[in-house]
């Protein structure tokens, strides 16, 4: 696996308006089976071109979405789903699968405010799959690393200080 995903997520428009031949191949699939053999496909092409890179990268995302169904109406937006989508894939891959908690916290509240969920209480906060993550060098795909990049604004400061004293215990900053 490439590690394409620790590189900032372009916007889903800049994607499709850049490398349209790509993308529209894409764009019409909708089943999980489908997503998955084109995941691949475009994965095999990555290492060759940055279009594929990209391309990739949604149908990785498009792939967790269609596996995970979360509510359209996140606060924190489409871009910042996706980007926590794209963590959630990851340590799918290396997990095995997204564990029915996780789904149901995803389905709840989104992606992000999922992995929100996921550190209630404060003692889950380096708990659960943290651990396996970290051992993996995955801690860029914890509900921790993603909570502290993308969900600041929408956690309380006690969770934050928390968060703050993790990554540098991990440190997360190595990773932005």
């Amino acid at each position: 696996m490439r590690e394409y995903y620790r590189l900032p997520l372009p916007e889903l428009e800049n994607v499709r308006s850049s490398f349209p031949n790509e993308y529209g191949q894409l764009d019409p699939l909708t089943s999980t089976k489908d997503l998955v053999a084109f995941g691949q496909y475009a994965r095999d092409r990555a290492a060759t071109s940055e279009a594929w890179q990209q391309v990739s990268r949604y149908a990785a995302i498009r792939e967790i979405q269609s596996r995970v169904a979360a509510p359209e109406n996140s606060k924190a937006g489409q871009h910042i789903e996706n980007c926590v989508a794209e963590r959630v894939w990851v340590a799918s891959l290396r997990i095995g699968k997204v564990d029915a908690v996780t789904e149901r916290l995803i389905r709840q509240h989104g992606f992000l405010g999922g992995m929100i969920e996921q550190l209630k209480p404060m003692s889950k906060v380096g708990a659960g799959n943290f651990p396996v993550l970290h051992k993996a060098s995955l801690v860029d795909c914890t509900a921790e690393y993603c909570v502290w990049k993308w969900g600041r604004d929408y956690i309380g400061q006690v969770l934050r200080d928390r968060l703050d004293a993790l990554a540098v215990q991990y440190n997360f900053s190595k990773y932005q």
